[in-house]
């Protein structure tokens, strides 16, 4: 007698277990009942799947795409295969790959099957072109290589972000421990460098170090930062001091998320005796 079993996609050693019986006169045979053991795994990796789109992607000139480029690599059922080698490599527009600074990045697939690369952009009205590839036994898969195609533009300042130094409470007369800190980014969520941003304080009598007035305008770094340092006065209180943090456009207009308040705690010097 026989019987054929179908595995499911559960993956491992001996996760299927089958038993086979017979007996007479109600009565076990002898050797009865058989157990039989069975181990799960994928087959040899084939194919190579593009999971972000390889046309028509845009992103500002010199900067990281907002999504990384991903690919899959599968068995002949389309299961993932993990821990396979994957190759990106950077064929036009000046680029490189955030995770190494190169325009060769080697891969791992993960459990899923998936690698990935992050794809910094070249300058503004160049061809971006980047290719994929993974080769088992000097063969590459189905599919493989993979070409992903981009276009640069000229971003522009989008959005004003608040990243740290709001509610701090500080000694009046005295230095806050933190600056504020806030982002500035493009369209595409990229930081935008060079950008001015102006801090206002509207509420309490304390200066800013950089200005050594009671408003500072700060330029952006390469990673979008802007901030200010405020000295406390001798006002003192909950919210004591509040600050307006503004960023405007090419044109004028207030970036998304502009202005933005935030407020300090003052709190009156101990008199030692």
């Amino acid at each position: 007698a026989q019987s054929r079993l179908t595995l499911g996609a559960v993956m491992g050693d001996s996760l299927y277990s089958v038993e086979a019986q017979s007996s007479y006169d109600g009565a076990p045979l002898t050797n009865s009942p058989i157990q039989f053991i069975a181990s799960a795994g994928v087959d040899a990796p084939t194919s190579l799947i593009a999971i972000s789109p390889t046309q028509n992607l845009i992103g500002a000139a010199n900067y990281e795409l907002p999504e990384p480029i991903r690919v899959k690599v599968t068995d002949d059922n389309g299961l993932p295969i993990a821990s396979f080698q994957v190759d990106f490599q950077i064929l036009a527009g000046g680029g490189r790959f955030a995770e190494n600074g190169e325009n060769n990045l080697n891969a791992i697939t993960d459990a899923s099957g998936v690698a990935q690369a992050r794809w910094t952009l070249g300058g503004l009205g160049l061809t971006q072109q980047m290719r994929c590839f993974a080769i088992r036994d000097n063969e590459h898969l189905q599919n493989s290589p993979l070409f992903f195609n981009a276009t640069t533009v000229e971003s522009q300042p989008q959005k004003l972000i608040a990243i740290s130094g709001d509610e701090q409470t500080g000694a009046e007369n005295a230095a806050l421990r933190d600056p504020f800190v806030v982002k500035v980014v493009d369209e595409f969520n990229a930081p935008y460098s060079g950008h001015a941003v102006i801090f206002s304080l509207i509420k309490g009598d304390g200066i800013f170090i950089e200005s050594n007035d009671n408003s500072c305008l700060s330029t952006t770094t390469a990673d979008g930062f802007a901030s200010a340092h405020l000295k406390l006065g001798s006002t003192v209180g909950e919210n004591a001091y509040s600050i307006n943090i503004q960023s405007f456009n090419n044109s004028g207009l207030a970036l998304q998320g502009s202005p933005i308040t935030i407020h300090a705690n003052g709190t009156a010097q101990r008199l030692r005796i």
